[in-house]
């Protein structure tokens, strides 16, 4: 895998707002192609609720870049992010200085229907369980 493609799937970090306490919810998230630079999908269960949206990228896992909800579907389970400009020029600075190339990666969306009855499909999936960075 190709740090191009390590990259285009970033952990999500929401701290979740107070009733009784703070609790902090991990998820990932993707860069979709298309879609305009500094765009992230993530679920919105991760999200929902959130008081803080961070993202941390595998070239830089200390470091958290501040996102901001655009959007929320609890039915569909899909919520849309934004950087801002200051945090787009964050990432692209951290891909600047780890390879050389400020250009944020990004992944396809796939149609599943091309899958249907064949054999032998590739599929392959990135993510962080359970929060975790490995």
């Amino acid at each position: 895998m190709s740090h191009r493609e390590l990259n285009s799937v970033v952990q999500i970090i929401a701290t979740q707002a107070k009733p009784a306490f703070s609790r902090m919810v991990a998820g990932s998230g993707w860069f979709p192609a298309g879609y305009g630079e500094g765009i992230i999908i993530t679920n919105a269960h991760v999200v929902n609720g959130s008081e803080a949206v961070f993202i941390r990228m595998p070239c830089a896992h200390t470091t958290d870049v501040r996102a901001y909800v655009r959007g929320i579907s609890t039915d569909l389970d899909i919520a849309v992010l934004s950087l801002g400009q200051q945090s787009l020029t964050t990432v692209k600075g951290l891909l600047e200085k780890r390879y050389g190339n400020s250009a944020i990666p990004t992944l396809t969306i796939g149609d599943s229907d091309k899958f249907i009855g064949k054999q032998r499909a590739k599929l392959e999936t990135r993510g962080y369980p359970l929060g975790t960075e490995y």
